[in-house]
């Protein structure tokens, strides 16, 4: 896969980072567990191998979350880059070769807890409590996104994962969640030209506003963090059965769901038109008062 541009800032020579097991694959990438070598310490990490179908600009928004750092969101140390060359056979005269492909890896915190998909499909039997705390780490690790003016644009339980394996019988002091996957995340800026109009993420959670000849700004994240709430739930987000005629969530289909009062309102109040939409600060707020409550 070709680049056309390296950000030699947060490049990792790839002499100091060992790849050991493939744990994962996904449409972009193949990730693998691996040993990052830096000037301190040996560090467990995890290799993500790109592949031809991912972007170049996906690479790029990827690796400038280097620039972030907090407990919520999952740590990118920097990329390397490896090229094959081609063996030299002595006294044999050399023709003209094809130049290698590039080998991308995106080089980050490894993280063993598999995703919050895979905790809820297993642990079904968890509390709310457990779920509570999921969605606040998830929050705060947004907060801090927005307020380094980034939007991810794809949140869902596949991108958030945990850093260490749960179960039903784990405590919410166990929950160590954190962002993941910025692949789709864009730049806020305040000015005209900042807003989008481009319609991304997973279909089944995107804001209505994006669906419009409306642009958008980092309110779809709070849009879509209301339906992980339900994903987190066990809930369903099937539009047939949770939005009206026009993508908006119907308030009615969210308070016949099992699940506590509180967290219907927060996901109605996410979940509401741009002009009354919560704001992520907001947002932590009532997921803080009900960890409160949950988990005293």
């Amino acid at each position: 896969m070709r680049h056309s541009f390296l950000l030699d800032q947060n490049r990792i020579d790839e002499k100091d980072v060992t790849k050991l097991e493939k744990i994962g694959d996904g449409f972009f990438s193949s990730v693998y567990s691996g040993v990052y070598k830096n000037k301190r310490q040996k560090i467990p990490v995890a290799i993500k191998e790109l592949n031809k179908h991912m972007e170049p600009q996906m690479f790029e928004r990827e690796v400038n979350v280097c620039q972030l750092t907090h407990e919520n969101i999952v740590q990118i140390f920097g990329w390397t880059k490896h090229e094959d060359k081609p063996k030299k056979v002595m006294c044999v005269p050399q023709t003209p070769t094809k130049s290698t492909p590039e080998q991308i890896s995106i080089v980050m915190e490894l993280c063993q807890g598999g995703s919050v998909d895979s905790f809820i499909a297993k642990c079904q039997q968890a509390g709310p409590g457990i779920r509570i705390r999921i969605l606040l780490q998830t929050a705060l690790g947004l907060q801090h996104l927005h307020s380094h003016g980034i939007m991810h644009r794809d949140l869902k339980v596949e991108n958030i994962i945990l850093k260490d394996p749960l179960s039903n019988a784990s405590s919410y002091k166990d929950v160590k969640a954190k962002l993941t996957d910025f692949g789709l995340s864009r730049k806020i800026d305040r000015g005209i030209a900042s807003r989008y109009t481009a319609t991304v993420g997973t279909p089944l959670l995107i804001a209505p506003e994006c669906f419009d000849s409306n642009t958008y700004d980092e309110g779809v994240d709070i849009f879509t963090f209301g339906l992980v709430i339900l994903q987190v739930f066990a809930q369903t987000t099937d539009p047939d059965e949770i939005r009206t005629d026009d993508f908006q969530i119907n308030p009615a289909a969210i308070t016949k769901m099992d699940i506590p009062e509180q967290v219907k309102q927060l996901i109605i109040k996410c979940c509401s038109n741009i002009k009354n939409r919560l704001k992520i600060d907001e947002v932590v707020g009532c997921l803080q008062a009900l960890d409160k409550f949950y988990n005293k």
